[in-house]
Formats: C-alpha cells, sequence, structure tokens
C-alpha cells in the first residue's frame, strides 16, 4: 500500500563553508508532500542497529524564525518514527567535537551506534538530514543546532 504524509523536505548543500570533505548542511527548509519518506529529510536519530545495518528518524520540521533565540525552532510534524534499512554504500557523516563542522567525519554503522550510544539526549541532540532512496537511507550528515 502507497501511502503519502506531509514531511519537511530539506536542501543539502554540498560543500557547506567550514564543513571538513564538503559535508553538507541545513541550507532552506521546505514543507512538501513526498511519498512516503523518500527524499532529503531531518530528523533525529533514535536507534541505530547493526545487523541488518537500520535506523529509526524521528521526522522532524526545521522552521527559520527571527523570534527564536538562535534563529530557527524545530516542530514535531506528528508523524510516527519511521524504519530505514542503511544502504551498504550509505555516507553517514557525524562531528566528532561537538559544533565544530571542521571535525565532520565519515563513520560506519557499528561506529554511528557507539556515537548515538555516547550522546546524553539523543531524542533532542542527533540531528540529521537524511536522503532516502526506496525507502533505504543512502547519505545522513549531522546536523549541529546550537
Amino acid at each position: 500500500m502507497r501511502r503519502t504524509i506531509v514531511l519537511p523536505l530539506l536542501l543539502l548543500a554540498a560543500g557547506a563553508a567550514g564543513c571538513a570533505d564538503g559535508a553538507s548542511g541545513l541550507t532552506e527548509p521546505v514543507t512538501e508532500v513526498v511519498d512516503a519518506f523518500d527524499g532529503e529529510q531531518f530528523g533525529f536519530l533514535t536507534e541505530v542497529s547493526t545487523d541488518p545495518a537500520g535506523v529509526v528518524i524521528d521526522p522532524a520540521t526545521w522552521v527559520e524564525s527571527d523570534d527564536e533565540p538562535n534563529g530557527y525552532r524545530i516542530d514535531d510534524p506528528g508523524v510516527a518514527p519511521v524504519e530505514l534499512a542503511i544502504a551498504d554504500d550509505a555516507v553517514i557523516e557525524v562531528f566528532t567535537s561537538t559544533g565544530d563542522p571542521a571535525t565532520a567525519t565519515n563513520v560506519t554503522v557499528a561506529e554511528l551506534a557507539d556515537w548515538l550510544a555516547g550522546l546524553s539526549s539523543p531524542e533532542t541532540e542527533a540531528a540529521f538530514n537524511v536522503v532516502v532512496v526506496d525507502g533505504e537511507l543512502i547519505e545522513m550528515r549531522f546536523v549541529y543546532r546550537p
């Protein structure tokens, strides 16, 4: 059965300023109707499994706002978390030093699981831009939020 839900579509900018190895960064949030969870999305990583390789992403909406202390807010669109298989050649990127895009590093699924386990509040700290094609995660890049 095909389902259509409203989720945020994020435009990723390759080679964002200050990011190591051409890392992407959130540049412009747009809300658009997408088929299931395919496309470019924003959300929070809540679970990682290594066998089989997969993640659970809790979708969220990034809203730029001058009324907010940091110039943005994150809204919960009321969409259930989504389980995604991870492609064998997926690009997974995290910061090895909090808030420092120069430390953007590609990691394995097992390293991602360790990274997530090291966070004190993953449900609010593990923000990612993800790219999903045919229900499979092919790219995920950590989004630092001041």
